[in-house]
């Protein structure tokens, strides 16, 4: 039997997202989030962190997105690695009718 990791609930979440089932994208970025917490994987919470942000941009939910991706910066700035999270805080704002992000561009 095949170990489940947390990778594979990112790609089924990330999979669900293109696919608009943002309930189920959520549904398998919360599981693979959960795992990384319990395992301490510093920098695999922070990539949850982004794919989560992914799914509520993806849904026009601009709070919660921005939410998430502050909390992948934090930790990727920690970990010397920002560039994933300041790209989606970019191109949040390019869609962002509010204007959050703007320092970012």
């Amino acid at each position: 039997m095949a170990t489940v990791t947390p990778f594979w609930f990112c790609l089924i979440g990330n999979a669900f997202n293109d696919w608009d089932k943002f309930s189920e994208a959520l549904k398998n970025q919360m599981k693979a989030m959960q795992i990384r917490l319990a395992l301490g994987e510093k920098k695999g919470i922070a990539t949850s962190y982004n794919n989560i942000g992914a799914v509520y941009s993806a849904q026009g939910n601009y709070a919660m997105a921005l939410e998430n991706y502050f909390a992948c910066l934090k930790l990727e700035t920690l970990n010397g690695k920002e560039i994933p999270c300041l790209k989606n805080l970019g191109l949040t704002q390019t869609t962002n009718p509010m204007g959050f992000g703007v320092e970012f561009i």
